[in-house]
């Protein structure tokens, strides 16, 4: 059951590192298409 523990915590940062590094892809992205 430990390792399910740790597997739950690395998927939650994973998933919050995800959500940060796309933002400002988004961003780009929308800037670029009005250029």
């Amino acid at each position: 059951m430990f390792g399910i523990k740790w597997m739950k915590v690395i998927a939650g940062l994973f998933l919050l590192a995800g959500a940060l590094l796309s933002l400002p892809f988004r961003k780009r992205r929308r800037a670029e298409g009005h250029v």
